[in-house]
């Protein structure tokens, strides 16, 4: 097995407000996660940067391959088929972690999720607030995935 760095990936969102169960950012997708197509490995943790500080709680839905996702800032929904696409429970984001004067971190640590992605090298996801956050700028959130690749 092979980890791999954290893949941040930038999310465009809504320079506003969004209602609870809303999606955050549209389809995400995080690109060469293996090296083989396809491939496997463990999803090990995900950090969500917050550059506006909302501190409000997310669920990451990851699929293995593409599913149909509303768009930013539309209500949430999940189809019988995309549910059978997903690699793992949703990954809880509830609280920052760590802090600063204006931003915050949330991190869920030691996931140990495996995935088999499904004839190409990415994951897909869709990030949904629980609570309801307020951006102020499009590039306030960024999303980091961190997998260890099995090679074998």
């Amino acid at each position: 097995k092979v980890p791999t760095e954290l893949q941040a990936n930038a999310i465009t969102v809504t320079a506003g407000g969004y209602t609870a169960l809303d999606v955050v950012g549209g389809l995400l997708t995080f690109e060469g996660v293996t090296a083989k197509q396809p491939g496997k490995g463990v999803v090990r943790q995900v950090v969500l940067y917050d550059a506006a500080k909302q501190a409000k709680a997310m669920k990451l839905y990851l699929f293995d391959s593409v599913p149909t996702i509303p768009a930013d800032n539309a209500a949430w929904t999940l189809s019988a088929a995309d549910m059978l696409k997903m690699v793992c429970p949703p990954i809880a984001l509830s609280s920052h972690d760590a802090q600063g004067a204006s931003v915050g971190i949330t991190y869920a640590l030691q996931l140990d999720s495996p995935f088999r992605t499904d004839g190409d090298s990415k994951l897909y996801g869709a990030l949904v607030c629980i609570q309801a956050p307020t951006y102020a700028a499009t590039t306030d959130i960024t999303l980091g995935l961190s997998i260890i690749e099995d090679i074998d």
